[in-house]
């Protein structure tokens, strides 16, 4: 039986991986947003000014859905010592 999953990875047919507890594959989708991601930091002066809080108040966003709290029940710092 083939995996409905197999086609999101970048994986051949004739392989079994068999040690994703430890060290598992992305999927296909992941690694084109990570590159994406990555290729911002090539040319940082082509992004809007307000790029990075941009990015931080999505970060708080999806936080706090994934939590079920309000936005502004969520803090973003550099580091735990500073918390």
């Amino acid at each position: 039986m083939t995996s409905p999953y197999r086609s999101d990875f970048d994986m051949p047919g004739d392989v079994a991986y068999l040690n994703a507890a430890s060290f598992s594959p992305l999927p296909i989708e992941t690694c084109a947003i990570g590159r994406a991601a990555v290729s911002n930091k090539a040319q940082p002066w082509l992004l809007p000014a307000d790029f990075a809080n941009q990015q931080y108040e999505l970060a708080r966003a999806s936080a706090a859905r994934l939590i079920g709290v309000a936005t502004d029940d969520v803090s973003l710092i550099s580091s735990v010592g500073y918390a």
